[in-house]
């Protein structure tokens, strides 16, 4: 996938669509035919109707899913229970014991995971990415995926951070306008020496969505929107106090919203 153009130059330039996300892709790539979706792991020799003739009803949704709830929870409680077990027998020094019993709850943790991401997956294919189209247009929702780094920093809102996470990335068009979201963790990493071993420490600087907003014009003035450090506690206003610059609150007609923001 190529960055940086909309989709109408993608269209363009003959790229076309994941037939379920909606990520475009080029398709006279020659590997095109065997890829699945980088996104969300569609057959990109699908088409869309093929896709949606694969999506569950409610009663076949309802039962799959309590299937791999069920499973999870066996699976969770056997990973528990080998931990446990490991423990014990690392107090009266069965050493062979101990070590089958790790081996076990790695194995049980695997799998409990590996069920839990199916279960949010088919969720997300066919009740979430449904929901999404309903509100935007040109819907693409990518849940492993962010905002990438230079996006971030681009926008030149926060400062002082050199990690960053995040999920559940959405774009779309709404009303003519595309708008693009995701979660985003924005955390300092300092690092500190003892002895001859190094620590890092994880400070928040932001916890929250991250929303770009295409106007289709420039603004002629920086726009700054935070929460109100005395509503949001001493940690905000620890970080924003540490910028000070000239500025000017605009007031709207919702109350709340001017208590909660600047």
């Amino acid at each position: 996938m190529e960055k940086g153009l909309t989709r109408e130059e993608l269209s363009a330039k003959g790229f076309k669509p994941c037939p379920r996300c909606g990520a475009f892709y080029d398709p006279n790539d020659p590997n095109a035919k065997v890829w699945n979706c980088s996104l969300c792991g569609t057959d990109l020799s699908l088409s869309p109707e093929e896709v949606r003739a694969s999506l569950l009803d409610d009663d076949e949704l309802s039962n799959q899913l309590k299937k791999l709830n069920s499973k999870s929870r066996r699976l969770k409680g056997f990973m528990i229970g080998s931990a446990i077990s490991c423990i014990v027998f690392l107090n009266f020094l069965t050493w062979i014991l101990s070590i089958v019993s790790i081996i076990l709850a790695v194995i049980f943790g695997f799998k409990y995971a590996k069920a839990s991401t199916a279960a949010k997956k088919m969720l997300v294919d066919n009740i979430t990415r449904g929901v999404i189209s309903e509100v935007f247009d040109e819907a693409v929702y990518a849940e492993s995926s962010r905002l990438p780094d230079e996006t971030l920093k681009e926008a030149d809102v926060l400062w002082e951070w050199n990690r960053a996470e995040g999920s559940d990335l959405i774009s779309g068009k709404y009303k003519n306008r595309v708008i693009t979201f995701c979660d985003i963790k924005l955390q300092k990493i300092h690092t500190t020496k003892d002895d001859d071993s190094f620590s890092n420490d994880y400070y928040p600087v932001f916890v929250g969505q991250w929303i770009i907003c295409e106007l289709g014009r420039e603004v002629s003035a920086k726009l700054r929107l935070c929460e109100n450090p005395e509503y949001t506690g001493k940690v905000v206003k620890k970080i924003f106090d540490e910028r000070k610059e000239d500025k000017s609150n605009v007031e709207t007609v919702n109350r709340e919203f001017n208590r909660r923001f600047q």
